[in-house]
């Protein structure tokens, strides 16, 4: 019986240890691990960067050099599928809406948030937490050097350059 039960604990564990070690691989294989910035210059005065560090199949996202959001990333051949999973508290400091939601009616501790945290807070309705977490667009990436090109579902194209 014992060496039944040992023989199918193995079985089971096999395909998943194969499944984390194929996606550690891919995350790898794929060149997108590091930090990529991204500029945007409105007018002589104004000028706002993003960045995205990615991190084997997670993301974090910082807007002027403050946190913003993260989540996690999967890629299929070339496109590449986001999830968020936190947001920051700058975010409401910084913007009076996102994703359709009025953020700026309250000013909350500059820390990680998860939807079950905003729940909790009671400010924010539960269609309006999960408009906050919607995953952003889809894209489908190239790499050429150190220039990152995501081509988003909803029409926006964004370069970013490597900096690390």
């Amino acid at each position: 019986m014992t060496k039944k039960v040992s023989w199918l604990g193995m079985l089971v564990l096999m395909p998943l240890i194969g499944m984390t070690v194929v996606g550690y691989i891919n995350a790898q294989e794929n060149g997108l691990n590091g930090t990529w910035i991204w500029t945007r210059i409105n007018e002589p005065e104004e000028t706002s960067s993003a960045d995205f560090t990615y991190n084997n199949g997670s993301f974090e996202m910082s807007f002027s050099n403050d946190p913003y959001l993260k989540g996690s990333y999967s890629i299929d051949d070339k496109r590449i599928v986001f999830e968020t999973i936190y947001l920051h508290g700058n975010l409401f400091y910084k913007f009076d809406s996102y994703n359709d939601v009025t953020i700026s009616k309250i000013r909350i501790e500059l820390k990680w948030y998860s939807k079950n945290d905003l729940k909790i807070i009671g400010v924010y309705s539960d269609e309006e937490i999960n408009n906050l977490f919607q995953p952003l667009s889809a894209a489908n990436y190239s790499l050429n050097g150190n220039t990152l090109t995501l081509n988003y579902d909803d029409g926006d194209i964004s370069i970013y350059t490597r900096n690390n």
